[in-house]
């Protein structure tokens, strides 16, 4: 890792401290400007080691166009939006990995995460339309998006023995963790530093995915 790449580590580490100081002391304004930051700041490290894949820096907008939209809290719709962004992330996130996959997985693998991230969906879908509604049905498809990119994670990880994947599984899992801290918080019942617990999960979920992911591009 070169100087370049340390100095934009530390200035997501810097972002991400200084908004959740924002988050933990409830000051909306510095909350709102620090938000874009974080993932901005995984943009600059993308840049400084020279990635060349397009699909990391389209799966960091979208990162970036969804926390844009969740910040706006008057609509529904742009709840909606920020989930479609997030599940285009996941998306993008999930093609790159796949090419970590040993040959000799053929689509049947594919329909094998399929078929899981299904079940799994049918395992939640009651609570999530009991507590959501209308809601549900874009959450249950954005939960799709983000069980396929963790199995698939999970699989390259067994198949490769890469420790780089072991820590995106489990930055995967935090992303899950906050989506579903966001979820609770949102639809189901506030509770105290609700945002600050979920934003914790958050960076370290974008953190977990992202740098060992560009270490990985960069090897």
């Amino acid at each position: 890792m070169n100087l370049l790449q340390i100095l934009s580590l530390l200035l997501f580490v810097a972002i991400s401290i200084t908004h959740l100081i924002f988050v933990f002391l409830e000051k909306e304004k510095g909350r709102m400007i620090t938000k874009g930051l974080i993932v901005f700041s995984l943009m600059i490290f993308a840049l400084v080691s020279k990635i060349k894949e397009p699909l990391i820096y389209l799966g960091l907008i979208f990162s970036l166009c969804g926390d844009m939209l969740l910040l706006l809290k008057s609509r529904k719709i742009f709840f909606v939006l920020g989930a479609c962004c997030f599940s285009l992330t996941h998306l993008m996130n999930f093609i790159i990995t796949s090419r970590y996959l040993p040959d000799r997985l053929n689509w049947m693998y594919f329909v094998l995460v399929i078929l899981v991230g299904y079940l799994l969906i049918e395992f939640v879908r009651p609570f999530i339309k009991k507590t959501m509604k209308k809601m549900s049905y874009p959450s249950l498809a954005y939960l799709y998006f983000v069980l396929a990119l963790i199995i698939n994670i999970t699989i390259v990880f067994i198949t490769t023995h890469n420790p780089y994947f072991l820590v995106m599984m489990i930055g995967g899992i935090c992303f899950l963790t906050s989506d579903i801290i966001l979820t609770i918080y949102r639809f189901v019942k506030k509770f105290k530093k609700g945002n600050f617990v979920l934003m914790i999960f958050y960076i370290l979920g974008q953190s977990l995915i992202y740098i060992p992911l560009m270490m990985i591009l960069t090897k």
